[in-house]
């Protein structure tokens, strides 16, 4: 009797600790966003690598239309103030204007996952879900 109370009490003590570790989030074979459960499926990570970081600073630094913080460059637009950033985890709305990186672009970047895709939106890069929109990663460049 005095095992199975003990015994009960580490299950429960092991329950406890269990319970308590972080819950992990993934992307199921649709495109769905899932935030709990214990699954192999793709979490919640980082994509860009500070080498991919560096790269992407440079090609949109180069190619953007809006002047750069320092220095001058001939026929640039100013730079709008209320430019949005959209967090991993978040949703890109349909009405935002967004292009898809250039294949000689993308292929310096890790492989984007099955239904995935890396975009530009505001002179920020996203890897983006091509269903549903969500943010997977995403860099901002200023």
């Amino acid at each position: 009797m005095k095992n199975l109370a003990k015994m009960l009490g580490l299950t429960m003590i092991l329950g406890a600790f269990l319970s308590a570790a972080p819950a992990r989030a993934w992307y199921d074979q649709d495109g769905n966003w899932h935030s709990g459960g214990w699954h192999r499926m793709e979490e919640s990570r980082v994509f860009f690598r500070d080498s991919d970081r560096t790269f992407l600073r440079g090609y949109v630094n180069h190619s953007s239309v809006f002047c750069p913080l320092s220095g001058y460059r001939r026929g640039c637009v100013q730079r709008p103030q209320n430019v949005v950033f959209y967090q991993p985890g978040s949703v890109i709305p349909r009405d935002v204007a967004y292009t898809e990186l250039p294949e000689s672009v993308s292929a310096r970047l890790p492989a984007a996952p099955e239904g995935t895709i890396y975009v530009r939106a505001n002179d920020n890069i996203y890897l983006m879900n091509r269903r549903n929109h969500m943010v997977i990663d995403a860099m901002n460049i200023f």
